[in-house]
């Protein structure tokens, strides 16, 4: 799953980037889990 965000990341607009860690925190307020953190974490930094 990471990879797959890192590899559409690259080609991804700066506000589709932005939209898309929207949708991620969203879904991890909703239920936490340890994939969309390590999703979250890799794709901020």
């Amino acid at each position: 799953m990471v990879g797959e965000y890192e590899s559409a990341f690259q080609h991804a607009a700066g506000n589709e980037q932005d939209s898309a860690l929207a949708q991620l925190e969203l879904m991890r307020n909703s239920a936490p889990s340890d994939a969309l953190e390590a999703v979250i974490g890799r794709l901020n930094g």
